[in-house]
């Protein structure tokens, strides 16, 4: 549920406050990695590689953050939709971890992603190239853009949330109930007395100073996404209370 009515402006102007923060970080790294290039102080390839790396990275980041905006404000309007049809979950898992491996590697993380041979497939179901070859079980049935939003908010909050040199692993597997994502981190997880809403609309895990903060709308619009294309999604402590584990779920195709 939504908060109270009657604090609705002061939570929106907060937003508003940490929204604008968001986006002005990631431009403010793409101005500077530009201006080292572009002034000359990036003296040797290395270097200027360095620096549009860190600025893709900036962009992406920011990229990210607009989609949700526009998405928020389309669900207020009505207006959100959603194409569900028949994706290869490897692959959609490949791509995204493509796209957030600089993320991770910008704090020093390791990302890593459980095939299915992690999963008990054998050689003969794995194609020449080293990647899976989907069966038709293994299939989900789900919003190839959507799917791909929700895993990039579940996995750039785990590089924000984790300390540098920490461990992401993505996971996911196929039940008989159906096909289950996971992203787990080492990070400082989230305080028993926020879990409550998690997934509300401008809900946050982290209130203290100090602590990486995020615009309360991307787990909301993860639950909204993964609800509308027929699944559910969780929290649950790491192992040993230590970090975190995001779930959600999908029918399979």
């Amino acid at each position: 549920p939504d908060l109270p009515q009657e604090h609705t402006r002061v939570v929106e102007a907060a937003y508003l406050d940490t929204v604008v923060h968001e986006i002005r970080n990631p431009l403010s790294t793409i101005h500077a990695s530009l201006e080292l290039v572009l002034e000359g102080f990036a003296d040797t390839a290395e270097e200027r590689t360095v620096c549009l790396e860190q600025a893709r990275t900036a962009c992406h980041h920011t990229m990210f953050l607009v989609t949700d905006l526009l998405d928020v404000a389309a669900l207020a309007a009505g207006t959100l939709r959603i194409h569900c049809e028949k994706i290869d979950p490897y692959a959609a898992l490949k791509a995204v971890c493509a796209l957030t491996e600089p993320l991770a590697q910008a704090r020093s993380q390791t990302l890593d992603m459980l095939s299915w041979a992690d999963h008990g497939l054998d050689d003969a179901e794995r194609d020449p190239g080293g990647g899976t070859s989907s069966t038709a079980t293994d299939y989900v049935w789900a919003d190839q853009n959507r799917l791909t939003q929700v895993l990039l908010n579940l996995i750039s909050n785990a590089t924000k949330f984790s300390e540098p040199g920490g461990e992401i692993t993505v996971t996911f597997e196929a039940t008989p109930l159906g096909a289950v994502f996971e992203v787990q981190d080492q990070g400082c997880g989230v305080p028993e007395k926020t879990r409550s809403r998690l997934f509300t609309r401008f809900g946050r895990a982290h209130e203290d100073q100090g602590t990486p903060s995020g615009t309360g709308i991307g787990l909301h619009l993860c639950k909204v996404l993964v609800e509308r294309m027929g699944g559910s999604i969780g929290y649950q402590p790491g192992p040993g209370d230590r970090g975190s584990v995001f779930w959600f779920t999908q029918p399979l195709a």
